[in-house]
């Protein structure tokens, strides 16, 4: 009587089937799901109200004039305000902050696997989306640096991916920094998972800082 996948139920009555019926023959085929796609659709659905939107970013200024902020000014707003503030009042038109600095930290939460499972997230900056964008309304043009290969904690949290002396020990150069390995593959795609997840922070573009051998 009713088309094929029409209507999935569980159990029941005589009183149940009437209902269907009646609702049946009201509103017409009711599309029926088994639970494993009923549970896949809610998730989906879950997951899609609480993702944010995607970033908004402005046009590269046709000559930019950028200010630095490290990530720890830009993660305590009584300092960073200074900055966003003279930005605001004179020609300056953009600014660079440190997503990934010379420690290897990674100054904001991912939400990406691969980076959490090395350990270099550092929440310096708790609201860095907020944060750009202010800039944003501001006009001001965000853009990230991230240190590529001068990198002391993935190199000792991963010795494998590190550069390293004739005698296997991590080699430093004259300010006692640790190098990863400029050839891994490894480390280009930690990189690119980095530089993704910033985009997606909202920056507007990408300032790939130390991408050489030692």
């Amino acid at each position: 009587f009713f088309p094929r996948r029409t209507i999935f139920a569980t159990g029941g009555s005589v009183a149940t089937a009437a209902a269907i019926f009646m609702w049946y023959a009201h509103y017409g085929a009711v599309p029926i799901y088994s639970a494993d796609e009923y549970r896949d659709a809610n998730k989906a659905a879950a997951l899609a109200a609480v993702a944010p939107p995607p970033p908004q970013h402005i046009t590269t200024p046709e000559a930019v004039r950028a200010v630095y902020m490290t990530s720890w000014v830009a993660g305590t707003p009584s300092l960073r305000e200074h900055l966003r503030k003279f930005a605001r009042d004179s020609e300056i038109n953009a600014i660079v902050i440190d997503v990934k600095d010379y420690s290897g930290k990674v100054s904001f939460h991912t939400g990406n696997s691969f980076v959490e499972g090395v350990g270099s997230e550092e929440e310096r900056v708790p609201d860095m989306r907020g944060f750009i964008e202010e800039l944003h309304r501001d006009n001001i043009y965000a853009i990230a640096r991230i240190s590529v290969f001068q990198d002391p904690h993935l190199a000792s949290a991963r010795s494998d991916l590190s550069v390293k002396t004739k005698e296997g020990a991590l080699w430093k150069d004259r300010k006692g920094i640790s190098w990863v390995d400029p050839a891994s593959r490894e480390v280009w795609d930690y990189i690119i998972h980095i530089a993704r997840a910033s985009e997606a922070m909202g920056f507007d573009e990408l300032n790939f800082d130390y991408v050489r051998f030692p």
